[in-house]
Parts: C-alpha cells; sequence; structure tokens
C-alpha cells in the first residue's frame, strides 16, 4: 500500500536506486523495502570494483552491469560535490598509475 499521495514507481529503470557510498557504490530497489530501507540489489566497492550481487537481483543483472561498465577499475570516480574523487579498484593491482 501507497501510503504517501505520490504515485507508485512501476518500471525498473525508474525503481533503479544508485548511490555513492563511502566505501562503494551501493544499488537498490525502491519501490521495495527490507527492514526499513530500499531493498539492496548489488554492492560495488571502490576498493576491489568487483560487483557483488545479492539474492534476489538476478532480474536487475544487465542493467547494474551495464552502469558498472561505465566506470572500469582505474576510472577516477567523483564522490563529492567538492572534486573528491577515488580511482575505481585502487586495492587491485595494476590499477594504479
Amino acid at each position: 500500500m501507497n501510503k504517501s499521495n505520490t504515485p507508485r514507481v512501476s518500471t525498473l529503470t525508474e525503481r533503479l536506486f544508485i548511490c555513492s557510498m563511502p566505501c562503494g557504490i551501493s544499488y537498490a530497489d525502491s519501490g521495495r523495502e527490507e527492514r526499513g530501507d530500499y531493498k539492496r540489489l548489488a554492492f560495488r566497492p571502490y576498493s576491489s570494483g568487483a560487483l557483488e550481487f545479492c539474492r534476489g537481483a538476478d532480474k536487475w543483472k544487465e542493467m547494474i552491469t551495464a552502469h558498472a561498465a561505465q566506470t572500469p577499475n582505474g576510472t577516477k570516480v567523483s564522490t563529492s560535490s567538492c572534486g573528491q574523487y577515488i580511482i575505481m579498484g585502487h586495492g587491485v593491482r595494476g590499477t594504479d598509475d
């Protein structure tokens, strides 16, 4: 049941919530809640750059993988609005320049 007056978000593209967190990029389903928060689908730590999918994220894998492919290991990833960044996969050998 939708408790607010806002319309329900229906398509997978509209529901995919992508958030830059202190340790990596988090992917969640904004249309479903689990333990009081959006249902977590995947996480991509900055240190390894490897996608870690959660159970039940099968129908989202293609979309999340396509997003992650935009920032391969060795790429600068913005982490703030004031110009801070981190190198994706900085903990993997061969990504430090």
